[in-house]
């Protein structure tokens, strides 16, 4: 397992759908101390929530010790609106973050970014 050819290459994947995207390095207001490679994308919006303003998290990857995290809020906001694959479903833990350990779901990847993105343009969100 070469976790950095697995960041690397869903990087390029969110890379490919952030030309109408805000990205950062790292989540913004991490309180996390200790750095690791992320890469993440926002909407360039200013959306209210939780009485502020604030851009909305779309997706994110982290490189973790035995795995890349990726971080996918859609599934958060709306998650009636994805049907996951069976290998989707045995990665995600928690409510948001698929532990991706090789490239068989890349094109998952891709997929639910895709449907991710425009279910917040339809929202208004990004």
């Amino acid at each position: 397992m070469d976790l950095d050819y697995i960041f690397n290459e869903l990087k390029k994947i969110l890379k490919k759908h952030a030309f109408d995207l805000d990205t950062f390095e790292e989540f913004l207001n991490s309180k996390a101390k200790i750095k690791k490679d992320s890469y993440h994308l926002y909407g360039k919006k200013q959306v209210e929530k939780y009485s502020k303003k604030q851009k909305v998290f779309l997706a994110g990857i982290v490189k973790q010790n035995n795995y890349v995290g990726f971080y996918f809020m859609p599934i958060y906001s709306d998650p009636d609106k994805f049907k996951l694959s069976e290998e989707m479903e045995k990665i995600l833990h928690g409510k948001t973050c698929f532990y991706i350990k090789d490239p068989s779901p890349f094109n998952q990847v891709e997929q639910l970014l895709i449907q991710g993105k425009k279910l917040y343009k339809k929202k208004g969100w990004i």
